[in-house]
């Protein structure tokens, strides 16, 4: 298989893997958490090598996990009540929202037009 097998439309891409993301993201930030507790008994000796971007990386892991979770949690409420919206048969676009669409044409800003 070449390369250019893959880049050029011949092969349909796989459907997303679905999951529990929040389960995921939680495990990577809590062994973030225990890499940087492990780490700050040893802050002396990173000091003196100069590795004291170790423990902070770990930290700036936490960080950007903690931000992951709360980010999941906002995408996946958003997901829900768009489902609800749809089973409930109310339009996805409510009047006040701005949308790209054109007026009058009767589609949702992100379908494809055709």
């Amino acid at each position: 298989m070449r390369w250019s097998d893959l880049t050029s439309g011949k092969r349909q891409a796989p459907p997303p893997l679905e999951g529990n993301v929040s389960l995921v993201v939680g495990i990577g930030t809590a062994l973030w958490a225990v890499a940087f507790l492990a780490q700050l008994p040893f802050w002396s000796r990173y000091a003196e090598d100069g590795r004291t971007g170790w423990i902070w990386t770990c930290l700036v892991g936490v960080g950007l996990g903690l931000f992951g979770l709360w980010f999941n949690g906002r995408r996946e409420a958003a997901i829900r009540r768009d489902a609800a919206r749809a089973a409930s048969g109310d339009s996805v676009d409510s009047p006040d929202a701005p949308t790209t669409a054109e007026p009058g044409d009767g589609r949702h800003p992100d379908t494809p037009a055709g």
